[in-house]
């Protein structure tokens, strides 16, 4: 088994810099030329100091709820489509 690869001073530095930046690790990985799995390791040992970043869970969602009006609105806009049978079958 291979021992694993250490990142050389520079990379360091310039991983660092690019982490601040608010890069993906995906984008660092490519950027310094090592591959994605080495830079995950190496942020667990070598770059654990690095400053957590939070979490985006749900991030794409809205902030609030539609109101009535809007509702409204975009019920008139998709009936607005509908054709002849579907206006019947939903009277």
């Amino acid at each position: 088994m291979k021992p694993p690869r250490r990142l050389t001073p520079r990379q360091e530095r310039h991983l660092r810099r690019l982490w601040s930046s608010g890069m993906t690790q995906q984008e660092m990985a490519d950027k310094v030329g090592v591959g994605l799995d080495i830079l995950r390791r190496r942020m667990r040992d070598q770059l654990r100091d690095l400053p957590k970043r939070p979490r985006r869970i749900n991030s794409g969602r809205r902030g609030r709820d539609p109101t009535e009006a809007e509702i409204e609105a975009a019920c008139l806009a998709l009936r607005s489509r509908w054709t002849e049978e579907e206006r019947e079958a939903h009277l």
